[in-house]
């Protein structure tokens, strides 16, 4: 699976706020803490309406290729699935944060389908 974008290194201020940084083919998401936190991804669910959180970070991903990866710290492939090109919302949220020093922040990112293309629906 090559799947490995080049992370975006150059954080502004509105990236740090939104927890989140755009690059080609990437979202970056950033944690509380430099550690590696726990994270469970959430594949095409919904996340509940009454669902309680520290943060939600949105955003937008457009995938050319046939691959979604989530990866940890430095590139641990740590989940991936095959898909069909196309847009796919992430949201970011994030829970304990006020004990990340203690390392017991964990976070979930819910990968939802916006769209495909419609060539992908013709393969």
């Amino acid at each position: 699976m090559d799947i490995k974008p080049l992370a975006p290194c150059n954080w502004t201020d509105e990236d740090v706020d939104r927890r989140f940084a755009l690059g080609p083919g990437i979202i970056a998401l950033s944690p509380c803490n430099d550690m590696t936190p726990a994270i469970t991804v959430h594949w095409f669910d919904n996340m509940p309406s009454d669902y309680k959180c520290d943060f939600i970070a949105n955003a937008k991903l457009v995938v050319s290729g046939e691959n979604i990866g989530i990866f940890g710290w430095p590139w641990e492939l740590m989940d991936s699935k095959k898909v069909f090109p196309g847009t796919f919302s992430i949201t970011f949220t994030g829970h304990d944060i006020h004990l990340a020093e203690q390392e017991k922040d964990y976070y979930d990112v819910w990968i939802g389908i916006d769209s495909y293309s419609i060539y992908s629906r013709r393969r």
